[in-house]
């Protein structure tokens, strides 16, 4: 059997997947050139018949973390590009045939392409707004290019995501620990790397914006149960840049990395009380960059000398002002620095 150009791997928790698994079949690419590998942790008589009957790797894990199930496809993999895609996004048609295209290169470790938000109805929320034709950043530009990546998302959503086998196997070890923040992982790996990576400025990944995904107090969950979701999610993510400070420690990218997890620390302490930041994390939080969030920060660190009873009935009240409200898309992709602030 001919060795696929791509894998695609849809990782899944709940049975909403087969829109996921039939836009990565809907493809412009020739079928052959391409296999499908679904890493889920239930089983399902329904969704496995249907799976089974479109022709896909079926894969039952009994992982957990997003991290580990992207490890344990690595077990099926045939293809050396391998592409990723959660069980509730859905790709363009266009896509495979463009990561292909640009990831042919075996010195190309990492592709990223725009995203366009959609509801759970599958209506268009907003789209990307940059214009302009896809770049390759070399090994010796990624210092000087690394704040535009940043600028520009270049890290965000997985299912934008397509990345060497090399790429994956060397990070292997690390990834499996991965819970929240697989896409920034995968970013960070990839810059520390002496691989190339490309930006491409088309849409080719629909990100589906729902309960589970959001950080922002809009929904009618009950009050509580939305705050243990946050702080859930701040856990999560802290936890997983601890593992990516491991390999980012020492190098040009470290000081990005320091700022985004000062932040998850302040939000996790501004949703829960516990954990301790020190005054010049506080300052360098505030002062990262002086700009339009400064006001912003500066209340961030106010709420977390707020009294706890009070710290509460603010955050309650936010939940009260915002809920019922539509999902809104985030600017700056859900994991950037200003991702949860919506919630406030």
């Amino acid at each position: 059997m001919n060795e696929p150009a791509i894998s695609v791997v849809v990782t899944a928790h709940t049975n909403i997947l087969l829109d996921a698994v039939n836009s990565a079949l809907n493809q412009t690419l020739p079928k052959e050139e391409y296999e499908v590998i679904v890493v889920k942790n239930f089983r399902d008589e329904f969704v496995d018949a249907k799976l089974d009957a479109l022709g896909v790797t079926n894969v039952y894990s009994k992982e957990q973390g997003i991290g580990a199930k992207m490890c344990e496809a690595l077990d099926f993999v045939r293809a050396k590009v391998v592409t990723f895609l959660d069980y509730d996004d859905e790709y363009c048609e266009r896509r495979l045939e463009k990561v292909k295209a640009w990831m042919l290169d075996q010195n190309t470790g990492y592709y990223h392409n725009s995203y366009v938000y959609i509801d759970e109805r599958g209506a268009e929320l907003s789209r990307a707004s940059i214009k302009k034709r896809a770049k390759r950043v070399e090994d010796f530009q990624k210092r000087s290019l690394f704040k535009e990546l940043l600028k520009e998302g270049a890290y965000a959503n997985a299912s934008s995501i397509a990345v060497s086998r090399k790429l994956l196997e060397d990070s292997k070890e690390l990834l499996k620990r991965i819970t929240a923040v697989p896409d920034l992982f995968l970013f960070f790996f990839a810059l520390t790397s002496k691989l190339a990576l490309v930006v491409d400025y088309d849409t080719l990944t629909k990100y589906r914006l729902h309960l589970q995904n959001s950080f922002s107090f809009t929904s009618l969950q009950p009050f509580e149960q939305q705050l243990n979701r946050l702080r859930a999610r701040c856990k999560g993510v802290i936890n997983d840049l601890l593992t990516i400070f491991e390999f980012v420690k020492r190098t040009p990218y470290e000081h990005e990395l320091t700022k985004r997890l000062i932040y998850w620390r302040l939000k996790a302490k501004i949703f829960s009380g516990h954990g301790k930041l020190g005054t010049g994390e506080l300052f360098r939080y505030v002062f990262s960059e002086m700009d339009i969030n400064l006001p912003r920060r500066a209340k961030d660190c106010a709420l977390c000398f707020l009294p706890s009873p009070l710290r509460m009935a603010y955050l309650k009240f936010s939940f009260n002002r915002k809920k019922g409200v539509a999902f809104q898309a985030a600017p700056r992709g859900l994991y950037s620095l200003d991702s949860t602030d919506e919630a406030l």
